[in-house]
């Protein structure tokens, strides 16, 4: 039987990292900066293949998808494009 996750199942640690340091997740996955130009960062993530991973952009999209097929949508039509979904 799989148990609900609720918010207070989760906590939000923020580090700083330079160039070439990595965090580690769980026993298996870690995280490494690859390189920072301007805003933007570089990120490089070795897990098993069997980890599912997904930019924020996506998951969003993705969970936007389910709810409008929940709700009876039948074609891909109907979906917002990836750049209209804002988070």
């Amino acid at each position: 039987m799989e148990e609900s996750l609720r918010q207070e199942d989760f906590a939000m640690l923020v580090l700083t990292r330079r160039i070439g340091e990595h965090v580690t997740i769980g026993d298996d996955a870690m995280v490494f900066v690859q390189s920072v130009v301007g805003n933007r960062v570089r990120l490089a993530i070795e897990a098993p293949h069997k980890t599912r991973i997904w930019r924020g952009e996506l998951s969003k999209r993705d969970a936007c998808r389910s709810a409008v097929f929940a709700q009876g949508a039948e074609t891909e039509a109907h979906l917002p494009a990836q750049g209209d979904i804002h988070g």
